[in-house]
């Protein structure tokens, strides 16, 4: 391993140490052994002549060198990410590690198989991808970028990528037992499945307006994918974003119960590139335009089978 990349890791190992709170809070976030975080450690301190961490069996806390360290780490892993990815991008290439933070279900439907293709078409690119349901701030947690759904106004440098929008929607065998919802008023004698925690995408609430009662719900969940099968096996009505259920609509496994205009108006949602600083390094340069060719105008989601 050259030098470059070794002292990139230990960096990066070091800040992970600190944020995860203990070594083993952050080898099982990172997926290692706790002794081999521990090597890292110990081999960025003899390079750097000095301790940086008191550590015991019950805590962990910074020396001054190690606060010292702390101050600059996010910079310098910043430089030297992008001092690899503009040495690389003289010889044409796309390199670096890019990192990300996404939604977990947009993540694993929509962002993985894009991912996976860009890291095949350039092999110096590699992937550290954060599957969350919060936004995160892509400085703050050391990020390239963020792939954020929600309404205007954008963030700061945020690159539009497409609308978004939402379908109420149900199984046919679940509408041939409970019968037709022809109209928004029906929905209060049917099962409803429901978004839990973050509803700025998608929430009944939308759907019947912010005053409005809410039926009792059938199922509540704060996972996406979760609530689609569910609607799929026929549990009951839900509102989903058309990027997760487009391909279900369009093979009829799942059936659109009523026009988008027919919904109460609300903020427009898109999809947003959300990146960490302007101009754009060459990587993430790369996966908006990526982004952007895969998912087409209209959204290849959104066109009709």
């Amino acid at each position: 391993m050259h030098d470059f990349e070794r002292m990139f890791g230990q960096l990066q190992a070091f800040l992970d140490v600190i944020e995860a709170g203990s070594l083993s809070a952050a080898a099982r976030h990172r997926g290692v052994a706790t002794s081999s975080l521990s090597r890292s450690l110990d081999a960025l301190e003899k390079a750097l002549g000095t301790q940086l961490l008191i550590r015991s069996s019950r805590s962990l806390s910074l020396t001054e060198a190690g606060r010292v360290l702390q101050a600059r780490a996010a910079t310098l892993l910043g430089g030297l990410a992008d001092t690899r990815a503009e040495l690389a991008q003289l010889q044409g290439e796309v390199a670096g590690t890019l990192r990300l933070s996404c939604l977990p279900s947009f993540g694993r439907t929509q962002l993985m198989p894009l991912l996976a293709a860009l890291a095949r078409r350039h092999p110096q690119l590699h992937v550290d991808l954060d599957l969350v349901e919060r936004f995160d701030i892509p400085l703050r947690r050391r990020l390239d970028a963020v792939i954020r759904l929600g309404p205007d106004p954008a963030p700061d440098g945020a690159l539009r990528l497409a609308p978004l929008r939402r379908v109420v929607c149900a199984s046919p065998a679940y509408l041939h037992g409970a019968g037709p919802v022809d109209r928004l008023p029906a929905l209060a004698t049917h099962a409803l499945l429901d978004k839990r925690h973050d509803d700025t995408v998608i929430s009944w609430r939308h759907v019947l307006g912010a005053d409005a009662a809410l039926p009792t719900r059938r199922l509540r969940c704060d996972d996406l994918e979760t609530l689609r099968l569910a609607a799929l096996d026929g549990l009951g009505v839900a509102c989903l974003p058309t990027w997760l259920v487009g391909e279900d609509l369009r093979r009829h496994r799942l059936r659109a119960l009523f026009h988008e205009a027919a919904l109460p108006s609300g903020p427009q949602q898109w999809l947003w590139l959300v990146p960490s600083q302007t101009p754009l390094p060459a990587r993430v340069a790369r996966l908006a335009h990526v982004l952007r060719q895969a998912i087409g105008q209209p959204p290849q989601w959104d066109r009709p089978g």
